[in-house]
């Protein structure tokens, strides 16, 4: 029973993360180099998380094929939710092909912002994430905890990042656009 207790606090600690980074980035309103830190002490621990805690369990426990195969689905399923809301045509500030994709979109209106692909992956993630801790909880304590904190880490700054995005998206698209 204290096992269960201890998971179910971490899990409820990561989950209140999401909310809690959300209300920081509209209180605080937090720059580009907060941001910066954030996001890059989030991505280190995950990916810390990921190589030394989380793929030694699952080669572990399934074949390496299906860990790889797994890893791409995911990315893949993030870059084609962006392509759908962008109706196929996608380019960065600085490519060439920016001003012909802005033109598309003028004709053919996204159906979403990047508000919409970062919180959508996010919401998506969210459930991921859920199973990763409840493995991680199966396999043994220490696991889910690591796993945890790092998962509450990245939900600050996942949630600080969509804040900020959201606030300046609403200070650049006119009210009822």
């Amino acid at each position: 029973m204290g096992d269960f207790i201890i998971v179910l606090a971490i899990a409820a600690a990561a989950g209140l993360a999401s909310p809690f980074g959300g209300y920081l980035s509209f209180v605080s309103k937090p720059g580009s180099l907060m941001l910066s830190i954030a996001v890059g002490l989030a991505s280190g621990l995950l990916l810390g998380t990921f190589a030394f805690e989380m793929l030694p369990e699952a080669i572990a426990h399934v074949p390496l094929a299906l860990v790889v195969v797994c890893f791409i689905a995911g990315f893949g399923m993030v870059y084609w939710f962006d392509l759908y809301l962008n109706r196929g045509e996608v380019a960065g500030p600085e490519a060439e092909e920016r001003r012909q994709v802005e033109r598309f979109h003028k004709r053919k209106k996204p159906r979403g912002t990047v508000v919409t692909v970062i919180g959508g992956a996010t919401s998506v993630e969210e459930i991921i994430e859920g199973s990763v801790l409840g493995a991680g909880a199966a396999v043994n304590t220490g696991t889910a905890l690591v796993i945890g904190l790092a998962l509450l880490i990245d939900n600050i700054s996942e949630a600080l990042s969509i804040g900020a995005l959201a606030q300046a998206e609403r200070r650049t698209i006119p009210r009822g656009a």
